[in-house]
């Protein structure tokens, strides 16, 4: 196990469990006071932003087939399901992504789509040379 794959783990427990586990990791660690405040601090930040649980039914094949990209990745089944899942809803909502303009800024974009296109002598140059295998 990596230590990207145990701070995954870590980060899915509970948010007192989380400090529990700090709580007894510092102590191992000879720390002589309970809470090191810097590092409670990073953690619980980072526990606040993560403080949602999905679950989720998949069949057995389509678990193995996730561990084993997980895996190679370096990552634990559930970092790799949520990076995968958000990279799919980014290009999702992106696909379908809507700007509004007011009358004045649309009649400006209209006229420069409609506007005949600027000279570019190297898109010229490539678009009239002959290919190599023609």
């Amino acid at each position: 196990m990596t230590i990207e794959n145990l701070e995954a783990e870590v980060m899915a427990l509970p948010r007192d469990a989380q400090a529990i586990l700090l709580s007894r990791l510092l102590k191992h660690l000879g720390q002589s006071r309970e809470n090191d405040p810097e590092v409670t601090a990073i953690w619980s930040e980072e526990a606040e932003r993560r403080d949602l649980t999905i679950n989720i039914r998949m069949n057995q094949p389509q678990s193995d087939l996730i561990d084993r990209a997980a895996q190679i990745q370096g990552k634990s089944p559930s970092e790799f399901m949520v990076d995968s899942a958000y990279q799919k809803a980014q290009d999702v909502l992106l696909d379908r992504c809507f700007f509004g303009l007011d009358e004045v800024k649309y009649k400006e974009f209209v006229a420069l789509l409609d506007a005949q296109p600027m000279g570019n002598e190297k898109l010229h140059t490539l678009l009239t040379t002959k290919s190599p295998w023609d």
